[in-house]
């Protein structure tokens, strides 16, 4: 009827009181880009700047500080640290949240694949529980496949892998290339049930410089409706 909508009862009350009166229904769903700005800064309160949700947001590091070798990236949330990258340049989409990253340093440093559960978005009233997997390797290295493992059996719980039997759910990115270095990718499960607790992994797989095939996969993460 030509009126927006933003509250879904609203939009389904007059959808039920159109279809009752055998009048046409048509619905258009429409979308508005995330404007919400945010901060990247260092650990130590220095600031790097001022991104738009969705902005490619790249940070290069010194590659030698203080007599030690650039060794990866950290970002830091509520106090916990989580390895996001073993390249120097690091680039990743701007989340809808602040950024703390501290560029980690060692005298012997060894590159390596990353993969981690970057958000994890628990939608109760619809019954859905979407988490994002991010992966990446060293420009030197190949990316064979990214994305994430879940499972709701409990008897196998933080252990899921994908290995045979060990996954009800094996997801992985149709848009990994020979050049892919950065993967960012979503899974949505649908119809969750009150009772289930989800146990989730990203999962990673590489070739280094040696042709060798590498699995790296991230700490469990938990998610149920509650």
């Amino acid at each position: 009827n030509s009126n927006p909508y933003t509250n879904k009862d609203a939009v389904l009350a007059q959808i039920d009181s159109l279809v009752k009166s055998e009048s046409p229904v048509f619905v258009q769903v429409v979308y508005t880009k995330n404007e919400a700005q945010h901060t990247v800064s260092f650990d130590d309160g220095t600031e790097i700047g001022t991104y738009q949700v969705s902005d490619l947001v790249t940070i290069t590091a010194d590659t030698q500080s203080n007599g030690l070798t650039f060794d990866h990236w950290e970002r830091i949330k509520s106090g916990t640290s989580t390895t996001v990258s073993y390249n120097a340049k690091y680039s990743f989409f701007m989340p809808d949240e602040n950024v703390v990253l501290r560029a980690v340093y060692q005298e012997v440093p060894e590159a390596k694949g990353v993969a981690f559960i970057e958000k994890v978005t628990v939608n109760a009233a619809d019954q859905k529980i979407s988490f994002v997997a991010v992966c990446n390797v060293p420009q030197e290295y190949k990316m064979v496949k990214g994305g994430l493992v879940a499972t709701n059996d409990s008897t196998i719980g933080e252990n899921v892998s994908a290995e045979e039997g060990q996954y009800t759910f094996l997801k992985i990115s149709t848009k990994t290339t020979e050049n892919t270095k950065n993967l960012k990718y979503t899974w949505t499960k649908s119809n969750v049930n009150a009772g289930d607790t989800w146990y989730v992994k990203a999962y990673l797989v590489y070739t280094n410089t040696n042709n060798e095939e590498i699995t790296v996969y991230s700490d469990a993460v938990t998610a149920s409706l509650n």
